[in-house]
């Protein structure tokens, strides 16, 4: 019979190494490298080399390798660990092994941890092989498929008259020289260290019987605790505390039902259609209300119940719009949050929020730019008509009026659509964190109103995604052609405001008509609001040497700063109307729109917040820059 016959079909053992350093003792997880980068070894047979054996990782088919054994002994008695993570790394076979809770499991996986055992047997069947034939040597046999049958914990081999290495299954079976010798070593060290084992072992029984017993005393100390801490936080008696300290079989969750079962006895019943309108729209209105006054929000029209449930926590509100009682589990209160009124209660808590939160953002934008209503999302020619000028006609008797024609010019723009998406999770809900989710959402609608200001001063500033902006002369909105920007510069004073008001009003129609533009608005950056204030509301010229020298602007701009004026010098006038527009669609009032969009018992109750906004620069005349030094 030739190597080939002998070897394909035939099951071997192999020893394995555990990654000592890497033993997850809390979970007895032993991570092992099966095979090796290096795996060759010399095949023994009748005290001869007969063949050196590789194998080829790659080639190795572990998908039956499940159950880690004790001995060979392949049988469920001896079933002491579960094979997990086997994979190819580096060029090694690895896998790690997890340890049952048995007292045979425990043992062998200590014996790991302390270096007692240090290899595992590792059981093959040949599948596949190619024999590589040299001269004067031992022929090489690679193993290129096999399959992964068995991994035992092993003190000596399977074959007891074997040395240390690999044992047999079959007579055909063959041995390394270094696993002999390895086995050999083993045999001896054992015989020597079993009563020592035996020793080590009664001592590890002892401390784990001492952590189970720390452990029994360590969770009773939890429970006590505690039970003593919700004593304080709600004021409890001392016989009701001590009834549960005393009963270990008491939980916490039994404590604070109990106490919230004397609670709900001792108080009045405050519900809607007892102490108030037993309409379901005013309940909910209520409710809205109450949560609101209780996060902090000052309503100027509140519900005359809404004192009611101000001191109610959210989940006693779900439990009262969904008729559960105080036993009701985690579980309940989440599927109630989704399928009650409480939804509803929600939608006016955001109503409100968003209504109160949006207009008072601190924001400028509102305050000198024209706001406008789109009827859908489609560009929109917006025209910009020019003046009629001051030139009209005299009417003779039975005579008739003449049209007077007005020039026309305009840019295209169109309304966008802006969104974020935010949660009542379930975790707000158990934790009753109502606060959390009205602050978030009040955050997200100033940064609404944040973002459309960004806007319209990146228009007015030429930035952002207004970087390439142009009139419908293909020109930037402050050019010198347009005789509203000063690129030369001065700082703002009497003098240089006088200056760009005078061009301001100088501006003329397409046809050379006088316009009579008035700026209205004075925009500044933070870094000059000061010395805008001193020159708007100083009585005296600011300039003058002597007090009695009136100042020309007092009181005849609106003064506008905002940090969005990115230039710490530039200054901007801007006239009451046709300057920049802003639009918004029609039947939203202007303001964010929260839609809900999803409910889960895991995830609550998921919001969509949508806003439509565009600008749009009507007319450059209106508009003055100052690049400012």
């Amino acid at each position: 019979m030739n190597l080939k016959n002998k070897i394909v079909g035939s099951e071997i053992q192999r020893r394995a190494s555990p990654q000592i350093k890497l033993i997850d003792e809390k979970q007895r997880k032993v991570p092992f490298i099966l095979i090796s980068k290096d795996n060759k070894g010399e095949r023994y047979c009748c005290g001869e080399v007969q063949y050196v054996e590789e194998l080829d990782v790659d080639g190795a088919d572990f998908s039956n390798l499940k159950t880690f054994f004790k001995d060979h002994n392949r049988s469920v008695d001896s079933a002491i660990g579960k094979i997990e993570n086997v994979r190819v790394d580096n060029g090694e076979l690895k896998a790690d092994v997890i340890f049952g809770s048995t007292a045979d499991a425990v043992e062998v996986f200590n014996k790991y941890r302390e270096g007692i055992l240090s290899d595992v047997s590792v059981g093959y069947k040949v599948r596949g092989i190619e024999t590589i034939e040299k001269t004067n040597e031992p022929p090489l046999i690679r193993v290129t498929q096999f399959e992964l049958v068995e991994v035992s914990a092993v003190g000596v081999g399977f074959d007891k008259g074997a040395t240390v290495g690999r044992s047999k299954t079959k007579e055909n079976d063959l041995l390394t020289k270094e696993e002999m010798q390895k086995r050999l070593k083993e045999l001896a060290a054992l015989k020597e260290r079993s009563a020592e084992q035996e020793k080590e072992l009664e001592k590890l029984r002892t401390q784990e019987k001492n952590v189970e017993t720390r452990e029994t005393e360590m969770n009773e100390l939890q429970r006590r605790g505690d039970i003593q801490d919700i004593a304080i936080s709600y004021g409890t008696d001392k016989e009701t505390v001590k009834r549960f300290l005393d009963d270990k079989t008491k939980t916490k969750e039994d404590f604070m039902r109990n106490l919230l079962d004397e609670r709900s006895a001792e108080q009045p019943k405050v519900y809607p259609g007892k102490n108030g309108d037993e309409n379901g729209n005013e309940k909910v209105r209520a409710m809205a209300d109450g949560l609101l006054l209780r996060s902090g929000f000052n309503l100027k029209e509140k519900h005359k119940d809404a004192d009611m449930f101000r001191g109610m926590s959210v989940q006693n509100m779900v439990r009262k719009v969904a008729g559960l009682g105080l036993e009701a589990s985690e579980h309940e209160l989440v599927r109630a949050m989704t399928t009650s009124d409480f939804p509803l209660i929600l939608s006016n808590v955001q109503n409100k929020v968003i209504q109160n939160s949006f207009q008072s953002a601190p924001v400028t934008f509102r305050d000198w730019t024209q706001a406008v209503d789109f009827k859908d999302f489609k560009p929109r020619q917006e025209v910009r008509k020019g003046s009629f000028g001051a030139n009209f006609k005299k009417v003779q008797e039975l005579g008739k009026t003449e049209y007077i024609e007005k020039g026309e010019a305009g840019n295209t723009w169109q309304i966008h659509s802006y969104g974020a998406r935010f949660a009542f999770s379930r975790q707000m809900l158990i934790n009753d964190d109502l606060g959390m989710f009205t602050d978030d959402l009040q955050d997200m609608v100033e940064q609404v109103a944040v973002f459309q200001n960004r806007l319209v001063y990146d228009l007015l500033q030429g930035r952002g995604e207004f970087a390439n902006y142009t009139m419908n002369d293909g020109k930037a909105i402050f050019d010198a052609s347009h005789n509203n920007y000063d690129d030369s510069g001065s700082a703002l004073a009497t003098d240089s405001l006088a200056a760009a008001r005078t061009r301001m009003m100088r501006q003329k129609d397409f046809d050379g008509k006088q316009l009579r533009i008035l700026p209205k608005f004075l925009l500044v950056p933070p870094e000059i609001e000061v010395a805008a204030l001193e020159l708007l509301h100083s009585t005296a010229k600011v300039e003058a040497g002597n007090a009695g020298v009136a100042n020309p602007f007092k009181g005849a701009f609106n003064l506008i700063s905002d940090m969005e004026i990115e230039d710490a010098k530039a200054w901007y006038l801007a006239a009451a109307r046709k300057t920049i527009k802003v639009g918004y669609l029609q039947g939203t009032n202007r303001r964010p729109i929260v839609e809900e969009v999803n409910k889960s018992n895991i995830n609550g109750i998921e919001y969509e917040m949508v806003f439509d906004f565009g600008v749009n620069a009507e007319d450059f005349r209106g508009l003055y820059k100052n690049k400012g030094e």
